[in-house]
């Protein structure tokens, strides 16, 4: 009788030994940060590029479609902080919801896109916030006879998440080539990308939200 208590007891001792260690080694899983969803004026500085798919050249028409890329920093402004997060900056992805037919020449002389939906991610510190949905509606791309380059224009607008209603202005969106160089490309192979915001190796586009 007490031989087989004594294994009992050793038994019960093993049991709690091992859950013991299953705590200490696995820990106690900790719940996610609830994001923050942000609002208020702020100011990033903005480049970016179209893809485009086929390749866009001259001649005949094309059923093409575009990808949208924007990369957000240095971000300022009294809606860059929500209690204890804050946020330096983002990144946006977004393709046409349709194709158009079209050429070079018409896209870099202004013929509008069809509209682009996609999600900026941001970046932040202490926390995460609620991803934004961006719609940009009939971006145009032009000659910019002056600095020979070609400038994009995206009207936009946040339709959920953070800076939902807010006013989105986008300007200094130039060719990192100038439009001497992608007016080649398109007789040569076809353009396959539009690049801009960083024309010579200086930032100049940027992005504001309002308030």
């Amino acid at each position: 009788m007490l031989r087989r208590f004594a294994l009992g007891a050793a038994g019960a001792a093993l049991g709690l030994g091992a859950v013991g260690a299953t705590v200490a080694g696995g820990g106690i899983a900790s719940a996610a940060p609830v994001p923050v969803s942000f609002s208020g004026g702020i100011h990033c500085a903005a480049s970016g590029s179209f893809k485009f798919s086929p390749k866009l050249a001259n001649g005949g028409g094309a059923a093409v479609s575009a990808t949208l890329r924007l990369k957000l920093s240095g971000c300022t402004g009294t809606g860059t902080s929500s209690g204890s997060v804050t946020l330096s900056g983002g990144h946006f992805i977004g393709s046409t919801a349709s194709s158009l037919n079209t050429t070079c020449g018409a896209v870099l002389g202004a013929t509008p896109l069809p509209d682009i939906t996609g999600t900026v991610i941001w970046k932040t510190h202490g926390g995460k916030a609620v991803a934004s949905t961006l719609t940009v509606s009939g971006a145009v791309s032009y000659y910019n006879a002056g600095a020979n380059t070609i400038t994009s224009y995206l009207p936009s607008a946040i339709t959920a998440g953070s800076y939902a209603g807010q006013s989105v202005t986008f300007g200094g969106l130039s060719s990192n080539l100038s439009a001497y160089k992608l007016s080649q490309s398109c007789g040569a192979g076809g353009l396959g990308s539009l690049k801009f915001g960083i024309p010579g190796g200086s930032t100049t586009g940027a992005v504001t939200l309002g308030a």
